[in-house]
């Protein structure tokens, strides 16, 4: 598993890009190479935040982003694939033009044989703040739930991670501050010989 963290206070100037995370693949689980009814290794879970003090009038940008690790996969005999990681993304600023936080949970690794099935997909979930915010300023949120393994040689495919994002996102300004939030659900596996795994629901 993996938690970042970084506080920081700057002055505000051209093209100044305060804390910016990206957490990509992390902690993947291990395959399955041989033997009968194994379980893959599930993925990492990985959390990002971002925490900024903005002093100034220029543009400045507080991001943060986290990419869970995908569940392993039978490469051979038979099992059932890894789950994958979630993901969680948390990014604030007092100030600044511009505050993004991205979650992406980790996709399941492919299943193999009759009676298995891939890995579900790992969930994710992101908020974000931005107070106090410099001119025409946004404010982004989004999350992405992790797609189902598939199901290889009559294998069932894994479910994909619901999204779900309700007021994840939230600002002020004395100016123009644009609030959005959007949310993925995850893509079913699919299946050659069993059933194809269903796709996670997204709400926003």
């Amino acid at each position: 598993n993996f938690d970042f963290a970084m506080r920081i206070e700057a002055v505000a100037g051209a093209e100044l890009n305060l804390p910016s995370f990206f957490i990509r693949d992390l902690g993947a689980g291990g395959d399955i190479t041989a033997g009968i009814g194994n379980q893959a290794g599930a993925g990492g879970d990985t959390q990002a935040v971002a925490v900024g003090n903005v002093i100034g009038d220029g543009p400045a940008e507080v991001t943060a982003r986290s990419y869970a690790g995908a569940g392993g996969g039978v490469t051979s005999g038979t099992g059932d694939g890894g789950a994958g990681g979630t993901a969680v993304a948390d990014s604030s600023s007092e100030g600044g033009y511009n505050m993004k936080a991205l979650a992406a949970g980790g996709a399941g690794g492919a299943g193999r044989g009759q009676g298995q099935s891939g890995g579900n997909g790992g969930s994710a979930d992101a908020t974000g703040i931005l107070n106090n915010a410099i001119g025409n300023a946004s404010a982004t949120v989004e999350s992405i739930g992790g797609a189902g393994g598939d199901g290889i040689d009559q294998a069932d495919g894994g479910n994909g991670a619901a999204s779900m994002l309700v007021n994840a996102v939230s600002g002020w300004s004395n100016s123009l501050l644009s609030l959005r939030q959007e949310a993925t659900g995850g893509d079913g596996g699919s299946s050659a010989g069993g059933v194809a795994g269903t796709g996670g629901e997204a709400v926003s």
